[in-house]
């Protein structure tokens, strides 16, 4: 289960991992969009049926959570995620807590014990280190991290960070970009992962959101390694609200647009009142949070949240796809057609009157796709997209939530709902007296 920093938590995600070979570190990662669904069913309910479900809602991997906390479990959960195409990172609480407890170098046998039982499934991605992490444990990180390269240098070692809404206390320094810097100078992981749950009760809150995408965005691209980010799926009593389905989509237009490379969702499985925590895990770890509205009950029901996310993921996995090897070089953010922060995008602006964009600009060799994200949930935003140079729009790679309004070929006129993204591509027009032979 995954904890909040409010509530002082320490519980798990995602990624950390050193690669010593002729690959640069992350390199494998880069060529895969991933969406990845947090908590799996329980063990009462873990059976084939419940994971195609969880396939069927357009997932390529689970972390298992509660779901599988034991050595016993993790085989049943690659099996059945195997069946069905799915990929697993395992979550196994000696490692998990043990930069947790402030502990320094890890035991080895706690390493063999896991990779020997997991590292020849074929339904394996990878295993989870350490959830957000105190600044001070990045020394013992690097270590684990190594020792896990060298017992299964095939599969992913992650670490998850905190959020910038973290105290200082937590991060262990007083500026983000420094919490952020540091760990990849110290770890070398394979992709930069951190959460951020910014639907807050009653409202959104100002949480950084933009801030924390700006400083993830800019340390991956520095590192040349991916970055991942998980998203918000539930509710928490007193907490967060539970996402409307726009609000499901403007965390994923506005993400892809910053140039994400997988994200996950928390939660999958909505955790029980109880969390049913391992009979040894230390008692500072067993904080019971009150999660309500995950895309599957606590008792196994599917919730709106399955539908929405369902719909999110497969717009998700085609326009991720669809980028890889394309460089996010420019990230813009627009109002009513002005630039308001960042660099413009070169080949096109998206002007509309009373709206709020995020454009994302992908470049490779001489071609560009550009992400255009409604920058909110509440409301639908009429855009005229007006070519730069010239650039004309020239194919729709995939939209969510969006309508086309102009007619026959032409590209410029769209109507972006609630929370709706528009991934387009842009090609150069030749005009005549240069393409004469």
């Amino acid at each position: 289960m995954k904890t909040m920093l409010f509530l002082l938590a320490a519980i798990l995600s995602s990624p950390l991992g050193l690669v010593w070979g002729e690959q640069p570190p992350g390199s494998q990662y880069a060529n895969e969009f991933l969406v990845i669904a947090y908590s799996a069913p329980p063990s009462n309910y873990s059976n084939i049926e419940r994971y195609r479900e969880i396939a069927n809602a357009g997932f390529d991997a689970i972390v298992p959570g509660m779901g599988a906390w034991d050595h016993e479990s993790h085989s049943q959960v690659l099996d059945l995620a195997e069946k069905v195409g799915l990929r697993v990172i395992i979550c196994d609480p000696p490692i998990l807590f043990w930069h947790k407890d402030n502990r320094k170098i890890i035991d080895q046998s706690l390493i063999d014990v896991v990779t020997t039982d997991c590292r020849d499934h074929s339904a394996l991605l990878g295993y989870f280190i350490c959830d957000e992490p105190h600044a001070g444990c990045f020394e013992g990180l690097a270590t684990t991290s190594r020792r896990m390269h060298l017992a299964d240098p095939e599969h992913l070692h992650l670490t998850n960070l905190f959020p910038g809404y973290a105290s200082p206390a937590q991060l262990g320094v007083e500026d983000y970009r420094e919490y952020v810097h540091s760990f990849i100078q110290a770890v070398k992981p394979q992709v930069l992962s951190y959460d951020h749950y910014p639907l807050r009760n009653p409202g959104l809150a100002d949480t950084g959101w933009y801030d924390d995408l700006k400083v993830i965005r800019d340390e991956s691209r520095q590192a040349g390694i991916p970055f991942w980010i998980y998203l918000q799926s539930e509710g928490m009593e007193g907490l967060l609200r539970i996402p409307t389905r726009s609000e499901v989509f403007w965390q994923v237009g506005t993400v892809l647009a910053y140039g994400a490379r997988s994200v996950y969702w928390f939660t999958y499985w909505t955790p029980p009142p109880m969390q049913d925590f391992p009979a040894d895990l230390p008692v500072e770890h067993q904080l019971i949070e009150r999660h309500v509205g995950g895309m599957i009950s606590y008792d196994g029901r599917r919730t709106p949240m399955y539908d929405a996310v369902r719909e999110a993921n497969l717009f998700l996995r085609k326009a991720g796809r669809e980028l890889i090897g394309w460089d996010n070089k420019f990230i813009s953010h627009y109002e009513n057609g002005e630039l308001m922060d960042g660099s413009q995008s070169t080949c096109l602006t998206p002007v509309g009157a009373d709206t709020k964009l995020v454009v994302g600009t992908f470049v490779r060799g001489d071609r560009r796709r550009v992400v255009i994200a409604n920058d909110s949930y509440a409301k639908s935003a009429a855009i005229t997209i007006k070519p730069k140079g010239n650039w004309q729009p020239s194919t729709v790679i995939v939209s969510l939530e969006a309508r086309h309004k102009s007619s026959g070929e032409d590209l410029s006129q769209w109507q972006l709902g609630p929370g709706g993204c528009l991934v387009i591509e842009c090609q150069q027009s030749v005009s005549p007296s240069t393409d004469r032979r």
